[in-house]
Parts: C-alpha cells; structure tokens; sequence
C-alpha cells in the first residue's frame, strides 16, 4: 500500500521533509519514502490511499498517561485542592479507589479510542485503582489488542492503601511481566514495574519490589519530584534527594521511565544521564496542578531523552 500526495513529516535523524511524498507500507512495515509519483512509478502494482494534502507522519507516543483517570472527564472537585498532596487526595485518589475492573475496561476504551483518533499510536501507561488491582493490566492489555494500539503497561505500587494493597499491586505487576514475557503479542503489549513516587514508598516496600524483580530485566515507571513535597519527604526521612534515594534501590536505568523531574537538581540530572534513564515532561499536567516547571531545556543541553506525556489530562498531544 502506498500513502501519499501528502506532507511527510519522516522524522529521521536528517528531519527530512517532503513536500509532495509518499510512504511503502508492506505488512506492519514501512518499506520505503520518497516522492509520490516516483513512488507509483516504482510500486506500480500496489494500492494507493491519496490524502489529499493533508499531513503523513509517524504515530505518537503518549509516554505517560493514566488510563485510570478518564471518570474525572467533568467531575466536579468539592473537596480542597489547594495544594499538591490535596490535589492526589481528594481528588485521583478519592477517584482510583472507586474504580471496578468493568470500569478499568471502559476507561482504557475511552482512553485508546480517543487517542487513536488523535494520532497516538503507542500509549505508555501507569495504572492505579487499589480496588480493582487483581486483573487490570490483563483487562487494559485485552481492551488495547481489540482496538491494535501499542501499549506499555504497569500497576503503580504505593503504601498508601495498606500492606495488602501493596501485596497485591507487586503481584499484579509480576504476573503481568510473567505474561508479557511468555507471549510477546507480536511487539504490541509489553510490561513494565509501576510505581508511584519516593513520598508513597517505604523502605520496606522497595526491598520487596527488589526481590520481586530478581531476575527480570524489565524497566521501572515512576514519579519522580512531581511536587516539592516529594524531595522534602526523601530528605527528611531518608537523608537524600528523590533520584538518589531510586538510584540506591536500583530502580534506574536504560528501561525506566522517571516522570515529571520537576524539582531535581543538577546532581539529580547527572545521575539520570550516568544511568540512561528516560525522563517524561507533562507540561499541561504541571500546569494544572501548579507544581512548578521542569529544567527541560538543561535535561535536552545534557543529552537525556526526554519523551512527552499528557499525564492523563488529554488524549491530544497537540
């Protein structure tokens, strides 16, 4: 098949722009790009889509979302959200408890509907409902191959909900890795370890984690100085910065996502490069909780990888 009479955005090292082009797609695999009539003339025999100038480019990735979150769609917040923590408490956090695995269905439908028709492709999520822990990713993971969207997927651990919750999330986490890792479902479902952030993590919880993760190779997602709060939490209780405390644990790395770094310094930003570790900038998020802005444009100076989420707060990466 090929898509053309376009403006192909190819997004290759060189930012390649084709006025009037066109891509080869056999398979699952873009074959070839180039202008849309030499294209035809090479590829006589195959199928042409005409998009009538409209843009071609790669599916975006959403590299940080939260499927769980779709209900707040116009939910009136009665409770104080005057600051960060109020902000988790009463309302995401009065919200995930609620949730059953039939809603974790219908959000992860909403969630991938709208995506997909907003050009996201990929959607990396870190999913929260203490309630309905046991079968989510697997609900999120089924929901994401009906519709054929590339997904990444965790359940965020945290001792908010009590020690049996936190049992639970580590095992719903494993079980989906054990899963991922039996059967690959052709490169579109994969599993990562979710988790919320250093403020919600005992020391306790993270050896556990630890141990859990004997063995497997796969990447962590966590927060990481979302809000102030977090490094005043890490240094009061445990006598260093949010990245150092991770890095301590192990939890960084080429796999790992580490999202927000809003309130990380210079040795922080180090140790994120030191490791290869990718970092998330939500910028609509930050905004809306009032939580600061992250120092991206040093992140970009000192070559980490940086990806874009939405953090939940739309489907649009635009």
């Amino acid at each position: 098949m090929i898509i053309g009479n376009g403006k192909v955005i190819t997004n290759d090292q060189n930012n390649t722009f084709l006025e009037n082009g066109a891509v080869l797609i056999k398979g699952n695999l873009i074959e070839d790009v180039g202008n849309f009539g030499a294209l035809k003339k090479a590829y006589p025999d195959e199928e042409v889509v005409d998009v009538k100038g409209r843009i071609i480019m790669p599916g975006m990735i959403c590299a940080h979302s939260h499927i769980y979150s779709a209900y707040a769609r116009g939910m009136s917040v009665s409770k104080s959200t005057g600051n960060f923590f109020e902000v988790l408490e009463n309302l995401w956090w009065s919200l995930d408890k609620k949730l059953t695995l039939e809603d974790v269905r219908l959000n992860a439908l909403t969630t991938y509907i709208e995506s997909i028709q907003n050009g996201v492709t990929t959607l990396i999520d870190h999913h929260a409902g203490p309630n309905s822990v046991e079968g989510s990713l697997f609900t999120i993971a089924e929901t994401a191959q009906e519709l054929g969207i590339r997904t990444s997927l965790c359940c965020e651990v945290s001792d908010r909900d009590g020690k049996e919750i936190t049992v639970k999330e580590i095992k719903e986490n494993m079980d989906f890795i054990k899963a991922c890792e039996k059967d690959d479902k052709n490169d579109m479902v994969k599993a990562m370890f979710g988790l919320h952030a250093s403020f919600t993590l005992s020391d306790e919880t993270l050896y556990k984690v630890k141990e859990a993760m004997e063995g497997f190779t796969n990447g962590f997602h966590v927060h990481i100085a979302e809000g102030i709060e977090d490094q005043f939490d890490s240094l009061k209780k445990y006598g260093k910065r949010v990245v150092e405390r991770l890095h301590d644990f192990g939890i960084l790395g080429e796999k790992t996502i580490a999202v927000h770094g809003v309130h990380i310094n210079q040795r922080e930003i180090e140790i994120l490069k030191e490791t290869d570790t990718s970092v998330v900038h939500n910028p609509e998020s930050n905004m809306n909780n009032a939580v600061g802005v992250p120092p991206v444009v040093s992140m970009f100076k000192q070559g980490l990888r940086v990806g874009l989420g939405t953090d939940a707060y739309t489907n649009d990466m635009f």
